[in-house]
């Protein structure tokens, strides 16, 4: 649950708001969509309330807004649980069904997320289907053979949840021994370059034995940090 509207539950905000309605020039019809936003917004329309909790919930905002909020009480705080518990699972239900890999099962689907990615991060595409945005170091690049020092961190396809797991800092590994999509990159980068890159399911663990934290068949996005190359000897 947001913040907003736990300020909303308890009271306190909306005292504020009653000192600012009075010079308010805003049509009543934008007062209305203000109301509209915050339950969508905060799904409250998805909670399955009753017409009777409906109607409890409009009367204590109605008593906020004359200063007689109703105080938060165990029962309130449960209630308060019970809300921000549910709204989680929605938007875990949400995310799946947006980025799970049952969405990316769907023909083009997958096709149409590097599209959107690449252009909402200004990435260029290489042939092999690997996202990329490299800022510019020095010196030669590795080659397969080599080493190099890298630190980077993962992050699941909504571009949100990150995988902490999986991220490393300043560690030593051969080029060679990566996924496909950072093999490919890190030909690309030179020492103290960065780079974001988004690899489909076939450029990062394919058919292998994923992760845990990471779903099978969908986008990884990197950030890497390339700090060092040792040539092979």
């Amino acid at each position: 649950m947001t913040s907003f509207l736990r300020c909303l539950l308890a009271g306190p905000l909306l005292g504020a708001v009653t000192a600012l309605a009075a010079t308010s020039s805003a049509p009543l019809d934008a007062y209305a969509a203000v109301g509209s936003s915050m339950v969508q917004d905060n799904r409250l329309s998805q909670l399955g309330w009753t017409e009777a909790q409906v109607e409890a919930f409009v009367q204590g905002v109605r008593a906020a807004f004359r200063g007689e909020g109703r105080p938060v009480n165990a029962a309130t705080q449960a209630l308060l649980n019970e809300i921000g518990r549910r709204t989680q699972e929605m938007e875990q239900a949400e995310l799946r069904a947006r980025f799970g890999a049952e969405a990316f099962a769907r023909p083009g689907y997958l096709q149409t997320y590097l599209k959107e990615m690449a252009k909402q991060f200004q990435l260029e595409r290489s042939d092999s289907g690997l996202c990329y945005g490299i800022r510019p170091g020095y010196g030669a690049r590795p080659t397969p053979e080599d080493s190099v020092v890298i630190s980077y961190k993962v992050n699941l396809a909504d571009t949100t949840t990150e995988v902490a797991a999986l991220g490393v800092n300043r560690q030593k590994v051969r080029v060679a021994d990566l996924p496909p999509g950072l093999v490919e990159a890190l030909q690309m980068m030179t020492v103290d370059s960065a780079a974001m890159l988004v690899l489909p399911p076939d450029l990062s663990y394919g058919d292998g034995e994923w992760p845990e934290g990471t779903e099978r068949g969908t986008p990884l996005l990197f950030t890497v940090k390339l700090h060092e190359v040792i040539p092979a000897h």
